[in-house]
């Protein structure tokens, strides 16, 4: 492993970075515009959670939240001394709310932002660049019942990505 190029930690970190950043906010923005939501962006960056700073038996108290998964790395073979690797990383967005349609729309403006931030763009990694990101699938989750919050209901989703990073051996 060299200079945290292939770490799977270092890549979620990096990913949160953006999401963190001015062009998701300004990605999510254009397109809650364009669906006609006034919502999560209206939450402001520091009062969001990422579940992975979270002690594990404390459940989230501010929403929306995202979670990044770790899902595997993969090494790419090749006959040089690079160390390729293709990381699968999931990205879980959950919003609260009291209307199912309403949930719909944030979650689906937070996946399509987060398409729109990442897709075919290099992710910048603390020992250098990384290859350029490819999404895949994304699902989402019924709508569920939620007690000790303000809103009654819970919805999420969530959409994979594809970092290639490489580093020399």
């Amino acid at each position: 492993m060299a200079g945290g190029f292939d770490s799977i930690t270092e890549v979620k970190r990096s990913l949160k970075l953006v999401l963190e950043g001015s062009v998701f906010e300004a990605n999510l923005a254009e397109i809650e515009i364009d669906l006609g939501l006034v919502g999560p962006a209206a939450v402001p960056r520091a009062q969001r959670i990422y579940k992975h700073e979270l002690p594990i038996s404390r459940p989230p108290e501010v929403f929306p939240f995202v979670e990044l998964a770790g899902i595997r790395s993969e090494r790419v073979p090749d006959e040089s001394d690079v160390e390729n690797y293709n990381h699968l990383i999931q990205l879980s967005w959950t919003f609260i709310g009291d209307r199912e349609e309403r949930l719909v729309e944030w979650v689906e403006a937070a996946i399509l932002a987060t398409r729109k931030t990442l897709l075919r763009k290099p992710l910048v990694l603390p020992g250098g660049t990384g290859g350029f990101m490819l999404t895949g699938s994304e699902d989402y989750s019924e709508l569920a019942d939620i007690v000790g919050f303000d809103s009654p209901f819970i919805k999420g989703g969530f959409i994979e990505v594809v970092v290639p990073t490489m580093g020399v051996c």
